[in-house]
């Protein structure tokens, strides 16, 4: 069986980099490249992991982020809910438009 393509919207880049600046500033993390490398592995988690795991259907109050939902874990205390759509076959990871 054929993986889908996963399509990650410019904003959801943007966001990442914001949330590298996030976690660094309220002292996540110590050093700044530790938050892009916790950043890098939370990007390469979702879109791997989006083909594997349960696909939950979204609150209607977060259907604008997407129609889907996955729970990646990073470590015992930090869960990402990445929220998607499925267009023609793949997943589109975008934000609130």
């Amino acid at each position: 069986m054929q993986k889908r393509g996963v399509v990650v919207e410019d904003a959801v880049l943007e966001y990442l980099s914001d949330l590298v600046r996030v976690l660094y500033r309220k002292h996540y993390f110590s050093f700044w490249k530790n938050a892009e490398a916790f950043v890098r592995k939370l990007y390469k988690a979702v879109t791997e992991k989006i083909h594997t795991l349960k696909h939950n259907p979204a609150p209607a109050e977060n259907q604008v982020y997407g129609d889907f939902y996955i729970v990646v874990k990073m470590h015992k205390g930090f869960a990402y809910h990445a929220y998607f759509k499925i267009i023609n076959n793949t997943y589109h990871k975008n934000i609130k438009q």
